[in-house]
């Protein structure tokens, strides 16, 4: 009885983790810790639903070497004809008395920071995105990893 129940409460935790919305959710580990201008984070995801708005959000995991309190980054999406889509995006990443605004424990912060709130996707078929960060330095320290987030918001009609 013990096992069944144990069973049956396993396969409930899995099935209602599992976000049907969700259509990206992917990170890429950046080198030395760092995060250089001209290293671009690239992702793809299949649309299959025009009729739904998305939204994006930016994933990031810093150090306590990252030494600002915000991240520019740069967003583009390409659609699967070729047409592009450009956007620059703030985080916040502290609050103004240096309070993280992520989540951690010792020196690593993780962040999921909204980006586009409302996207319009008119095209199926595979979609290319890139990050590349848009800071007044060549090189961010402290940057362990970069991501993005997409997730269909609702529906457009």
């Amino acid at each position: 009885m013990r096992v069944k129940l144990l069973v049956v409460l396993g396969v409930w935790m899995v099935l209602s983790s599992c976000d049907e919305n969700l259509v990206l959710d992917r990170n890429l580990a950046m080198p030395n810790r760092e995060w250089h201008w001209k290293q671009q984070a690239r992702f793809e995801a299949e649309i299959t639903d025009t009729t739904s708005w998305y939204s994006l959000s930016v994933n990031t995991r810093i150090t306590d070497a990252y030494p600002y309190r915000n991240m520019w980054v740069l967003w583009q999406g390409i659609s699967p004809s070729g047409d592009t889509s450009r956007a620059r995006i703030e985080l916040m990443l502290f609050e103004d008395d240096g309070k993280p605004l992520g989540k951690g424990s010792g020196s690593v912060l993780e962040y999921r920071l909204p980006g586009i709130p409302r996207m319009d996707f008119s095209e199926a078929g595979t979609w290319t995105f890139t990050l590349e960060q848009n800071m007044r330095v060549n090189t961010l320290p402290g940057v362990l990893d970069i991501g993005m987030a997409l997730e269909k918001s609702g529906e457009k009609f």
